[in-house]
């Protein structure tokens, strides 16, 4: 007796903003698409932001535009000066992002896949823990970094980046108006290690985000280490006035999912998170409409499913975007080795750049050969100590890396 599966040409398993956006671009193409997630229509908790014009090369831009809750025109960052960043930046309403990335012909299902394995030349196999399956043409991995789908050759991070932020009454914690990125500066009464930073925004509804972050260590940062820094930074306790705590723990840099898997990595899961920021969102916003066409593509062609994978892979990660991938976690792995005290230099030095130099840099889909001319004005730029420990276990590395013409 034969069983029915629902079959379909694309299943996405996370329902995260990475996950709805790139079956948004699927549905706009006139896939059938599922999303599998164990929370399908659950509100997104997180806070995600993005520089304004790091959304500029999608069509929609500016309906996006339209699902942040506030932007800022300038942005400050503070290394052992101040900096005022002429240069936009937004946090999304999570419930107007996930309202507009949402499609009418993509279906959810609530459930854990377990398992996707080939079917035979057309389809995959997906099984979920309650032994239902379906079938697809293809399969996108987008359940965030700690996914076990994905096939990796090996678990190396370069690092964890570890916060603590809480939402809170505006007054006292944040200046009027005003959006942080970085404030290196210590906080009154804390040790200079581990070298962490505030990151801060006034909502202007009378609420604020204050969120203390260790950009990376070997070793995640304990919450209760972050939330008595956050509180020495404030000059009061957290306890009162308190409205929703946030945890991040996010793996930095390091190897990324193996090619060669059926499955197709996506957003955070494909290591879309910036080695430096961990910002991923904006990435994956921009990266769906060319991953999303490049496999329609190759489903319209009737492809196997084995060639289906390796076009995906190669629209989420081509080889331009690995090489800058190298540089950036060269880049991270250099920034580790910085106390306190040079990390604020470093910074001071790296936002004294033109704008059109640290803002490639801060991205992973800018060409490589951009990433190694910027990385090269920045260290002849800073101080020879400071030059030192960022070469000092790797000096052929970094000569390796900013060789002229190695990325073109």
């Amino acid at each position: 007796m034969s069983t029915f599966v629902e079959k379909f040409d694309v299943l996405i398993i996370g329902a995260g903003p990475a996950g709805r956006a790139l079956a948004f671009e699927f549905a706009l193409l006139e896939n059938s698409v599922i999303i599998v997630d164990p929370n399908p229509l659950e509100q997104w908790k997180s806070t995600y932001g993005t520089w304004v014009d790091d959304l500029d090369n999608r069509d929609d831009a500016s309906e996006l535009r339209g699902c942040f809750q506030r932007t800022w025109p300038q942005v400050r960052v503070v290394g052992k000066l101040e900096h005022q960043l002429s240069r936009p930046y937004g946090i999304f309403d999570n419930r107007l992002l996930q309202k507009y990335l949402s499609h009418d012909a993509v279906s959810f299902y609530r459930g854990d896949v377990v398992r996707v394995q080939q079917s035979d030349d057309n389809f995959l196999q997906v099984h979920l823990s309650t032994n239902e399956q379906f079938e697809a043409r293809t399969v996108f991995d987008c359940g965030g970094t700690q996914s076990s789908l994905l096939l990796r050759n090996n678990q190396y991070t370069g690092g964890f980046q570890s916060a603590y932020g809480v939402h809170t009454e505006a007054a006292g914690a944040v200046q009027a108006d005003s959006f942080t990125l970085m404030d290196w500066s210590t906080p009154p009464g804390a040790s200079a290690s581990p070298a962490t930073f505030l990151y801060a925004f006034d909502l202007g509804n009378g609420t604020a985000m204050v969120e203390e972050t260790s950009l990376v260590e070997r070793e995640a940062v304990s919450d209760a280490v972050l939330r008595q820094r956050l509180e020495q930074r404030l000059g009061r306790e957290l306890s009162q006035a308190t409205q929703q705590v946030e945890h991040v723990r996010i793996a930095m840099g390091g190897s990324l999912p193996s090619r060669f898997g059926h499955v197709v990595g996506f957003g955070a899961a494909a290591g879309f998170i910036h080695p430096v920021t961990g910002y991923s969102v904006a990435a994956s916003l921009r990266a769906a409409p060319r991953v999303a066409r490049a496999v329609s593509d190759a489903l319209v062609r009737d492809e196997v499913v084995e060639e289906i994978a390796r076009v995906g892979w190669n629209a989420v990660w081509p080889l331009s975007f690995l090489r800058t991938r190298v540089l950036h976690d060269f880049g991270l792995a250099a920034l580790s080795r910085l106390t306190t005290a040079d990390i604020q230099v470093f910074f001071d030095y790296f936002f004294s750049l033109p704008q059109s130099h640290w803002s490639g840099y801060l991205r992973i889909d800018t060409k490589a050969r951009v990433i190694a001319q910027n990385m090269t004005r920045l260290f002849f730029n800073v101080p020879l100590r400071i030059k030192i420990k960022l070469v000092r276990k790797s000096p052929l590395g970094l000569i390796r890396c900013l060789l002229p013409g190695r990325f073109l």
